[in-house]
């Protein structure tokens, strides 16, 4: 998760459809992911380097880069602005912004994208090591120093996406039309809140207490304010969005300072969820595997 006040984003435009694409998936695009340590990496072409990057809706930034991987770039612009981010333990940081030519993914190409560098932030938990206390899920930061960047959900603006890990994929499309096999899942629609915490939705836990929850690829594992179940000890629980039930879903109880949200769906959350976003109508569709 890495959150940004701002961006910048000069144009987007599609590249020709590859023929390479799952004709189930009609005209839509189709990139792969790879989820490593709980977390999806998108492989993408800068420059004609091959670099990883961590797909996050917890981002509404369009891009942003490790300090080394911009430091070997040669088309790079500074725009002499700089940029303040903000992170889960409320550590704020500020980086050059930066214009990089062209990104390619998969068959899409995006061009002219104002960027910056990251410095390491956040912690890691295990999606179900029920016993993993704060001390324990706090890792070195090397772990996010291992990726080259951050793709964040409003890089695809105006479009709309659904992220499959079960298939270890998102599709990007803007038609109307879900794409097959995905029109057959039964998807229950809500509106959900854009601002600088990104794609906010609201429910209920235990069909009883109201919350707000980001929506979050870059979180390891779903995380929920210890003060919303009445700092009662209660790991597995039930959620409640819109009549779309999930039973016994796995939070951490970790006291947090950003984003100014109740509770975090991470990995565990998408690993038995596909999620539909829709940026143009600002709708999240949920439905089971």
């Amino acid at each position: 998760m890495y959150l940004k006040n701002q961006f910048y984003l000069c144009i987007f435009i599609f590249s020709s459809f590859s023929p390479a694409v799952n004709a189930q998936a009609q005209d839509a695009q189709i990139i792969n992911l790879n989820i490593s340590h709980y977390i999806p990496l998108i492989t993408g072409q800068i420059e004609e380097k091959e670099i990883k990057l961590l797909f996050d809706t917890g981002s509404n930034a369009p891009l942003i880069l490790n300090d080394k991987i911009l430091q070997n770039l040669n088309t790079v612009t500074k725009t002499g602005r700089t940029r303040k981010s903000i992170d889960s333990s409320g550590k704020i940081t500020s980086t050059d912004e930066v214009i990089i030519p062209k990104l390619t993914l998969s068959s899409m190409t995006i061009p002219c994208i104002n960027t910056y560098s990251y410095q390491p932030w956040g912690l890691k938990f295990s999606p179900d090591k029920t016993t993993n206390t704060k001390e324990e899920g706090l890792i070195a930061d090397n772990f996010h120093e291992q990726q080259d960047g951050i793709i964040g959900i409003n890089l695809f603006s105006n479009k709309k996406i659904i992220i499959d890990y079960s298939n270890q994929r998102i599709i990007i499309f803007d038609h109307d039309a879900i794409p097959s096999p995905y029109n057959k899942k039964k998807w229950q629609k809500m509106s959900y809140q854009s601002s600088s915490e990104s794609l906010v939705i609201s429910g209920k836990i235990n069909n009883l207490k109201a919350a707000t929850f980001l929506l979050d690829t870059g979180a390891t594992a779903s995380i929920l304010k210890p003060t919303i179940l009445g700092n009662i000890d209660q790991n597995l629980v039930s959620l409640n969005f819109n009549n779309f039930k999930l039973e016994d879903h796995f939070f951490h109880n970790i006291e947090f300072q950003e984003p100014q949200v109740d509770g975090i769906l991470g990995y565990n959350f998408f690993n038995t969820t596909l999620v539909l976003i829709d940026l143009v109508n600002q709708n999240i569709f949920l439905a089971g595997l």
